[in-house]
């Protein structure tokens, strides 16, 4: 079967994937800031902002995650990496954000894209063995049990995480429904995601091309960062 990659509205754009996981990676290291070092004064007086800025790193790392399932030599070898870096995370993740016992946490994002990844790629399979209504109804199904498995394991955005992936991957072909989808879902989500609206923005402008980047350095930073906002955190509370 023929990859149907994300069509982009212009090739002429001077947006690529390279630019938009930094803007991501930028947005989300402020929202993480803002969340996991609030004690600090400098923090606590900015925290709206912060958060808002970090609204716009979700739907950028959902919409590459569908980019990397459709252009991955190897979907397993990418299915294993999100899970290696899903455990690496945890911990760092629960002490960034929480202080509670360790099995009272919420699971971190690469689970979300986990499990995102899963969703996906059972729909392109079922979609090329049943055409039409029947293969539609089966993916629902599928995404219905997807989508209940993250809410009920509680990771990070939950359902609204998941079917986030599943329309970036379904409306693929047509960007404007699926910004607009996806834009629409996360607000009925939390009424916060208002502020992501210049990440779907951005989306729109994205050229489809590559651009200068290292995949090992977009997966690390997350337990990194993560780490040490840990760390900060630990040595914040201890002087309380």
């Amino acid at each position: 079967m023929e990859k149907q990659k994300f069509t982009a509205l212009s090739s002429k754009w001077p947006v690529n994937a390279a630019a938009l996981k930094y803007i991501a990676v930028i947005t989300m290291l402020i929202d993480h800031i803002g969340y996991g070092l609030y004690i600090l004064p400098a923090v606590k007086s900015t925290y709206t902002i912060l958060r808002a800025v970090g609204r716009n790193a979700l739907p950028i790392f959902c919409f590459f995650l569908v980019e990397g399932f459709i252009h991955t030599s190897n979907r397993w070898k990418y299915l294993r990496n999100m899970l290696i870096f899903a455990l690496i995370s945890q911990v760092p993740y629960h002490y960034a954000f929480y202080r509670t016992k360790p099995w009272n946490y919420q699971f971190n994002i690469y689970c979300t894209l986990a499990l995102g990844l899963v969703a996906v790629w059972l729909i392109e399979i079922l979609m090329e063995k049943r055409k039409g209504i029947k293969g539609w109804a089966l993916s629902g199904i599928i995404v219905a049990a997807i989508t209940a498995i993250a809410s009920i394991a509680n990771v990070s955005y939950g359902w609204a995480g998941l079917l986030l992936i599943v329309i970036f991957y379904v409306f693929r072909r047509k960007p404007l429904v699926a910004m607009t989808a996806g834009y629409t879902l996360l607000i009925i989500y939390d009424r916060s995601e208002i502020y992501a609206l210049s990440a779907f923005l951005l989306l729109l402008l994205y050229n489809g091309q590559r651009g200068k980047q290292n995949k090992w350095f977009f997966y690390a930073f997350y337990p990194a960062h993560l780490a040490v906002i840990a760390i900060i955190k630990t040595i914040l509370w201890a002087q309380v």
